[in-house]
C-alpha cells in the first residue's frame, strides 16, 4: 500500500540525502494503516511538486514523544528535547488521544532510477566521494552522490589510506 503524508522542506530533505531515516507522527487513523513493507510517497511544502517514495521498513509504537525518543536514542536530555520539538506540530492532548509512532524508513531505489536533476555526480562513497560532497555541501548546488553498496563499504573500508600511527 502506498501511503501519502506532506513534510516540510528541512525533514524532506533530509530524509532525501539520508540524515533522517525515522518519521515521527500521531498514532491517528491514517497512520494505523501504515505496516512495515508499505510505502510512504513524501511530498514537500509548501507546493507539494517534489516528492520522495520511501519504504517502510520498521514501526515503533509508544503512548508518548519523549518514551519514543527515548527507545531511539537512549539519551534522557536528547529525548526531552526532541519531545518538545514535537509539541510545536502536535498538542500534547492529541498525544494522549493517539499515542505516538515512529516509521522507520529507506528511500525507495526503484524510485530512483527516474531521472534525477543535479548539478554535480559524485561516484562513490568511500571518503574521497564523501569528503568531495562534504566540501561542496554549502555551495549552493544540487550534489548527488551514487555508490553500488553503502557509503564507506567498498575499498575505504578494508585500508588505512596509508594513515597509520607508526608514520
Amino acid at each position: 500500500m502506498i501511503h501519502k503524508m506532506k513534510l516540510n522542506e528541512s525533514p524532506f530533505e533530509r530524509i532525501k540525502n539520508g540524515t533522517k531515516t525515522v518519521e515521527i507522527r500521531l498514532y491517528d487513523e491514517k497512520r494505523q494503516q501504515v505496516k512495515i513493507g508499505d510505502k510512504i510517497e513524501f511530498s514537500k511544502l509548501p507546493d507539494l511538486q517534489e516528492k520522495l517514495l520511501v519504504d517502510v521498513i520498521e514501526l515503533y509504537r509508544e503512548d508518548t514523544f519523549k518514551k519514543l525518543f527515548l527507545k531511539l536514542y537512549n539519551d534522557e536530555g536528547k529525548a526531552t528535547e526532541k519531545a518538545k520539538g514535537m509539541y510545536e506540530i502536535y498538542s500534547p492532548d492529541k498525544e494522549k488521544q493517539y499515542g505516538v509512532l515512529g516509521i522507520k524508513i529507506k528511500i525507495n531505489v526503484d524510485s530512483l532510477k527516474e531521472n534525477i536533476e543535479c548539478d554535480i555526480l559524485v561516484i562513490g562513497g568511500g571518503i574521497a566521494g564523501l569528503s568531495t560532497v562534504y566540501n561542496l555541501k554549502d555551495s549552493g548546488k544540487r550534489i548527488v552522490l551514487i555508490d553500488k553498496n553503502k557509503c564507506g563499504m567498498g575499498a575505504t573500508s578494508c585500508n588505512t589510506g596509508k594513515l597509520t600511527f607508526m608514520q
